[in-house]
């Protein structure tokens, strides 16, 4: 069993509070960074354990180092299997870090030196340096899905919290991500991972306007303005633009994207 939390500090009592929950099973405890949040996976081997009561052991244990489950997924096998997903993990996320702040044209060194990894074990796990670029990709393409809110209570206020949820993650990319949607000489598997990355971003928009439609008592299929309208003001060259150009922050760019869609969908009345 795999649990990932983010903690208010890393704390050698959430890692008691995980041992105490497996009872009789062998724990791993891997701390890292994530967008400024201590992180802490917790790993165990328990067929005993569901996941449901993972989470309520977690969450109630230690309230005041623990926050938000990011998380959770049944891990099958044996401890090496675990560990080696962990190292895996932990190498994916400072290989994406690192290429997003630094370009697409990082060596195995720098990967090696960000990950604390050494350079033969980068290769065990990947067979190329493209491969391992375009994995540490794709873990942040489903993450980007996950990390956006679902429609609770008031339509509005759900697109709000879309908004600012969407730019908050468009600010943490960097030179990579450009790099990835203009270069035109891309290595096939980084082509691929492009492919997939605009289908991903514009399968989300395109849920976010049907749900937004819907939900503000229309019917029958998005117009074609206010998908036009999510996707260019949740893009990330969007928040580019009022970060860059503007000198501005996230907030603002969350804040005028909520604007623009809410004044399109208002365009179209109610049904």
């Amino acid at each position: 069993m795999m649990v990932t939390v983010a903690a208010t500090r890393a704390d050698t009592d959430v890692c008691a509070s995980a041992s105490a929950i497996a009872a009789s099973s062998s724990v791993i405890a891997v701390v890292s960074r994530w967008r400024g949040r201590v992180m802490l996976t917790v790993l165990w081997k328990s067929d005993a354990l569901t996941l449901s009561s993972v989470y309520l052991a977690l969450m109630s244990v230690k309230m005041a180092y623990v926050g938000i489950l990011l998380d959770v997924s049944a891990t099958h096998g044996s401890l090496a299997d675990v560990k080696r997903r962990a190292a895996i993990d932990h190498i994916l996320a400072a290989a994406r870090r690192l290429v997003l702040t630094s370009g697409l044209d990082v060596t195995m060194d720098e990967v090696a030196e960000a990950s604390g990894a050494s350079r033969r074990t980068l290769f065990r796990h990947f067979a190329t340096r493209d491969k391992l670029l375009a994995a540490a990709f794709e873990a942040g393409i489903l993450d980007y899905r996950a990390q956006l809110p679902t429609l609770t209570g008031d339509p509005q206020d759900w697109l709000r919290r879309t908004c600012r949820a969407a730019h908050e993650m468009n600010a943490t990319i960097g030179r990579g991500f450009f790099e990835l949607s203009s270069r035109r000489d891309l290595s096939p598997e980084l082509a691929a991972v492009e492919v997939n990355r605009l289908g991903e971003f514009r399968a989300a928009m395109t849920d976010i306007a049907q749900v937004l439609w819907t939900s503000t008592g229309h019917a029958g299929q998005v117009p074609a303005e206010l998908h036009a309208t999510v996707c260019a003001h949740l893009s990330p060259y969007f928040t580019a633009a009022l970060l860059i150009d503007a000198g501005q922050t996230w907030s603002a760019a969350a804040d005028l994207a909520y604007g623009a869609i809410s004044s399109t969908l208002q365009t179209f009345g109610a049904d």
